[in-house]
């Protein structure tokens, strides 16, 4: 929850040239030699391999290989290659700007970063500025290198004093961080914080992309991802309120490649002004005496009920593995996609007011018993004639639902399980926090000192290590119970401004999936700059976890949203995990 010294010289030392920032330019990987020759055509016949090479990252992304480009008919080529180079010369020309009036200012800051993203500019980009951009962006450079090697040595001296200056903010009593877990990819695995110009697929340009839903098929590996388009807008009210404008989220569906870049597959939702949906989780759900099925959960935005104003609920969409072994969105004679809605809906009372229940975060699993439940995060409006006498409804609360076979597809009574609330409310947040549900629960069990994980209920064991001698575990000898990686909300004051925080919280609940035994609170914190630094919701700092997948080794990798701007993958070995000191029950 803090800024760390090296960050601190960061900041002592970037990005400050007259308050001018000017965007990191996206790196592209070298074109290998079957490209270089496919394109030594019309107006390329002089390029290099490195400025060939965005060129190349345009025309894979439509799933071309060098091959398959020289295959197809010249004037084919020279129409994919006039739009990849039109294309280019767009966003090399959107880049540049910045980058010269940040060359111009007189600031007093490091000007080595922007050194650097000139001469990338110089030596990648310019074959697709017009001669009098590239040579202004020359000239740039060299001004640039000047005047940063006269002031290099103040500056040093100024981050070193700075950094001796500097002590940790307090920002509230949060435990230590767990240490049963690494990033494999070493940080964000998709998208990048603090990158205004975003990023394009599907011929439509996102600035953020955050919490994704997960699943392994064959052993391949999908993630849909919430994206953000750009244009929205985020402000900040004086007390702590938050609204948006031009809002759209899409659910982007991707492929991930090992020691490749993920591929690009399908728009798999679309918001409109009417309906926003976001937030997807993969529910893989096998009940007694039926096989798997899979439900991709949203959080739908839209009217529902007698109402004409949007409120929230969870809905879920059947997913079906095509021939391809690609999982798609079950979808009408329309094409839309079919939502099945489990929510409570809105209740019109005498007055003709709404009695509203806020719905999200919503995910399907089986008990250890092959019965089907649903996890949710419900806020309840106090007064709601369904809930029981007595009942006070918490700000952010977690409820475990049963459902049956039928209310699977038509939706259950909610009069009759909101009045047993006092039995099926299961976590209530303390006050001044919240909480819910994310990523789908893994199942344990042990044996001994062994310990085994799996999908759910009548899915295979997979052995997941060895709980360390002599170290007391929060699952107990012979116990099987079902391991969640959630998130809980802190409202904190950083700085001098308010935050929200939010933090994983992994928490163990029982084989019937109705209790919550133990809970390992703020077991990961958002404190690197891709967790913390966010240009589109300014109050936020976030790690937010809502997908994951089990490893053949038995760690499990859950799937991030950072900043509200990143993908990020963390592995968990979960035997460690168990035996460390932060839980409480």
């Amino acid at each position: 929850m803090i800024l760390r010294p090296l960050a601190l010289l960061v900041l002592a030392c970037g990005a400050e040239a007259a308050g001018v920032v000017a965007p990191p330019l996206p790196r592209f990987p070298a074109a290998g030699a079957g490209w270089t020759a496919a394109l030594r055509g019309a107006g390329l016949a002089q390029a290099s391999p490195r400025s060939l090479a965005p060129l190349v990252s345009a025309l894979s992304a439509q799933g071309l290989s060098a091959a398959q480009y020289r295959a197809l008919a010249p004037d084919r080529q020279a129409l994919l290659r006039d739009e990849g180079v039109a294309l280019l010369s767009a966003q090399a020309a959107a880049a540049v700007a910045p980058l010269l009036e940040a060359a111009r200012a007189d600031g007093t800051g490091d000007l080595e970063p922007l050194r650097r993203e000139l001469r990338y500019l110089e030596g990648t980009l310019a074959p697709y500025l017009s001669p009098a951009l590239a040579a202004e962006a020359v000239e740039a450079r060299r001004d640039v290198e000047r005047r940063s090697a006269a002031r290099g040595r103040a500056l040093i001296a100024r981050a070193k004093a700075a950094a001796a200056a500097w002590e940790p903010p307090a920002v509230g009593n949060l435990r230590p961080e767990s240490r049963a877990w690494s990033l494999p990819d070493g940080g964000p695995l998709l998208g990048r914080a603090l990158r205004p110009q975003g990023y394009v697929f599907g011929g439509r340009r996102y600035v953020d992309l955050m919490n994704p839903a997960a699943v392994r098929l064959g052993g391949r590996d999908f993630i849909w991802v919430r994206a953000v388009r750009a244009g929205y807008g985020t402000r900040v009210g004086p007390h702590g309120e938050v609204s948006t404008s031009d809002y759209f989220s899409d659910t982007l569906l991707f492929e991930l490649r090992p020691r490749r870049a993920p591929r690009f597959i399908e728009r798999a939702l679309e918001s409109t002004p009417e309906r926003l949906l976001e937030d997807p989780r993969l529910s893989r759900l096998k009940t007694r005496g039926r096989g798997e099925r899979l439900y991709l959960g949203v959080t739908d935005h839209s009217p529902h009920g007698a109402m004409s104003e949007k409120s929230s609920r969870n809905a879920f969409i059947p997913v079906v593995v095509d021939k391809d072994g690609v999982p798609r969105l079950a979808r009408d004679e329309g094409g839309a996609p079919k939502l099945i809605a489990l929510s409570p809906l809105p209740v019109q009372g005498p007055d003709g007011a709404f009695s509203i229940v806020d719905a999200k975060n919503g995910i399907l699993v089986a008990d250890n018993a092959g019965r089907a439940r649903m996890l949710a995060r419900h806020r309840y409006a106090v007064g709601d004639p369904r809930l029981p006498a007595g009942f006070k409804p918490a700000d952010y609360a977690e409820q475990s639902f049963p459902l049956s076979r039928s209310e699977l597809e038509t939706g259950p009574d909610w009069g009759k399980l909101m009045a047993e609330l006092d039995a099926n409310e299961t976590l209530r947040a303390e006050t001044g926090k919240g909480l819910g549900p994310g990523a789908p629960p893994v199942r344990l069990r042990r044996r001994g000192n062994i310990l085994y994980v799996s999908e759910g209920y009548g899915r295979p064991w997979v052995r997941a290590g060895r709980l360390p001698k002599a170290a007391s575990s929060v699952l107990k000898e012979g116990e099987t119970a079902f391991l969640s990686f959630d998130h809980a909300i802190r409202l904190l004051t950083v700085g001098g401004k308010r935050k929200r925080v939010y933090t994983v919280a992994v928490k163990l609940r029982d084989a019937s999936l109705k209790r919550v035994l133990a809970t390992y609170a703020d077991a990961v914190q958002p404190l690197r700059p891709y967790e913390t630094e966010n240009p589109g919701i300014p109050d936020l700092w976030h790690v937010y976890p809502t997908g994951r997948m089990i490893n053949a080794d038995g760690t499990v990798d859950t799937f991030e949203g950072a900043a509200d701007s990143n993908v990020v993958r963390r592995r968990w070995d979960l035997a460690r995990l168990l035996s460390e000191d932060g839980w409480a029950r």
